[in-house]
């Protein structure tokens, strides 16, 4: 995924000063995202892991080596609290389509 994501991925460039907030502008190549197969690889659970499950190189990553603060907060959408699976009928995306 990495090799694929270029720019988008360095967390090196230097933003430009504005009035707000700084501005850093980088080149996406969509099409070597898009066509990246690891993009579209099953996952190997069947829920999400909790942060503090995840492998420390995994978590090395998602944080870009702890630079950005990870608030710890769960959340498996694939369950209610109520223990119901809530997956997406295909009606309802035919229905939606439809209109």
């Amino acid at each position: 995924m990495l090799a694929s994501c270029g720019e988008v991925c360095d967390q090196n460039k230097e933003g430009k000063r504005g009035k707000y907030f700084d501005t850093i502008r980088k080149h996406v190549d969509c099409k070597a995202l898009f066509l990246n197969p690891d993009l579209d690889e099953p996952a190997d659970f069947k829920h999400p892991p909790k942060f503090e499950d995840l492998p420390k190189w995994l978590v090395d990553l998602y944080t870009y080596d702890g630079k950005v603060e990870v608030k710890h907060w769960y959340w498996d959408s694939m369950v209610t609290k109520a223990g119901m699976i809530t997956k997406w009928p295909m009606s309802s995306f035919e229905k939606v389509a439809s209109k």
